[in-house]
């Protein structure tokens, strides 16, 4: 039963390996032990075999219990924790570009203000919508107000929930496939235009946008999926905030390289 809790990732299955262990050497060994030994006088070939079976057993338990689940988990985290550092870099990175946008001599300025400003509110947009997104997840996965879900969307690792996917179907892709993915690919689409807009001169640059913020159907062996199915359908709660930390950190690239190639434009 415990082996079945841990396939299927179901809250309690290292302690129920545990104690299923302790219960298996500290209750059954001694009880079959001197049932055996009352029976036939001696110990028997069948019972050392049953004894090596059993430690072999205990100790793949244990092994699985401390590390399987955890060790997977773990690695989304990371990959969490590292798309925020990025992000945040690139915030500071995009305010100092936009800083020296304004510094251009007027006429330079005005000329492209308005693809300047429109990709600004734009990035914004998008990045704010996909905090929001990780917000809902983790405040109705785990039954919490939007503070306290705020505050653990600050340190995922703090989040115990890791392993729902429920809720990642239920908002992300919706009873008519019309879910907060689908929004947000909307959304994406708006910016990818925009952004090649800005940069049509420079066709390398497009075509590094255009992959950046890729929101095509995907053709797998399962058939076609569309891109909110691809990235988050079945997908576990942990998963999904790091596939949208991503997006987030691709918004930020494509941000700043274009306002940077709008710098050398005059």
């Amino acid at each position: 039963l415990s082996t079945m809790f841990k396939v299927f990732h179901y809250k309690g299955a290292a302690l129920m390996m545990v104690i299923g262990a302790i219960l298996l050497v500290s209750i059954f060994l001694p009880l079959f032990s001197y049932s055996k030994f009352k029976e036939v006088g001696r110990i028997t070939g069948q019972y050392i075999f049953l004894l090596i079976t059993t430690m072999f057993f205990i100790l793949l338990s244990v092994l699985l219990a401390l590390n399987v689940s955890v060790a997977i988990l773990d690695v989304f985290t990371v990959d969490e924790s590292n798309s925020a550092k990025i992000v945040n870099y690139l915030e500071q990175k995009n305010q100092k570009l936009y800083t020296d946008f304004k510094n251009k001599p007027d006429s330079t300025r005005k000329k492209y203000e308005l693809k300047v400003s429109a990709i600004q509110i734009h990035a914004d947009k998008v990045c704010n919508q996909i905090d929001s997104i990780i917000i809902s997840l983790i405040a109705e996965s785990g039954k919490v107000d939007a503070v306290t879900a705020r505050n653990l969307a600050a340190d995922i690792s703090l989040f115990t929930n890791k392993t729902d996917s429920r809720t990642v179907n239920d908002l992300m892709i919706g009873e008519q496939n019309n879910g907060l993915a689908f929004i947000l690919k909307q959304n994406l689409k708006g910016f990818q235009l925009l952004a090649e807009s800005a940069t049509s001169s420079n066709q390398e640059l497009t075509n590094v946008i255009s992959k950046l913020l890729d929101t095509n159907d995907i053709i797998t062996d399962q058939g076609i999926l569309t891109w909110e199915q691809f990235n988050f359908k079945n997908k576990v709660i942990i998963s999904s905030i790091t596939t949208l930390k991503d997006i987030e950190k691709r918004v930020k690239m494509v941000e700043s390289q274009t306002i940077q190639y709008i710098n050398t434009l005059k």
